[in-house]
């Protein structure tokens, strides 16, 4: 094999694994978004619930 075609070859090796890890960061990235999301979702409905105890103990 030529010193060209080993280059290329290793050039393309290095790409993929940089694609991989961009792609498993992105992964990542995405997965912690939607926790935050269901959290904050959590965290409204939390909110709300209490508004309502509170207004319930006001009504007695």
């Amino acid at each position: 094999m030529s010193s060209l075609l080993m280059s290329d070859a290793l050039t393309e090796s290095l790409s993929n694994d940089q694609h991989s890890c961009n792609l498993s960061q992105l992964k990542q990235s995405i997965t912690k978004a939607e926790q935050q999301a269901k959290f904050l979702h959590l965290q409204a409905e939390v909110e709300s619930l209490w508004q309502k105890v509170k207004y319930l103990k006001h009504q007695q």
